[in-house]
């Protein structure tokens, strides 16, 4: 398989057997994350609603988080689920991004 996130062995800040989290090579902002499902999926609809939970979870787990370490005034989670959507990895990711003001 030729996966972008699957293959992937640099810029990973956690994983475990359900998620990896990266940060991108090309990250907008401070506190830009990857989180990918470990189980390779293309789009949301393939997530088994235990893999949904865990990583919206995950999401807001990392949203506190960058609101105390990076003291941030807000965050944004983006899915882009297909390409018509602008998605361009073939596999289910949120964005996590953060503003300061």
């Amino acid at each position: 398989m030729n996966c972008f996130a699957c293959e992937r062995k640099e810029n990973i800040l956690y994983e475990n057997d359900n998620m990896i989290i990266m940060i991108p090579e090309k990250p907008s902002t401070s506190g830009h994350l990857q989180i990918f499902p470990k189980r390779h999926v293309t789009i949301m609809e393939q997530l088994s609603d235990e893999e949904a939970n865990y990583l919206i979870k995950a999401a807001n787990t990392i949203s506190m988080i960058l609101f105390e370490t990076l003291k941030v005034h807000g965050t944004n989670i983006l899915i882009q689920n297909g390409v018509s959507s602008g998605q361009i990895i073939p596999h289910f990711f949120y964005k996590h991004n953060t503003k300061k003001n």
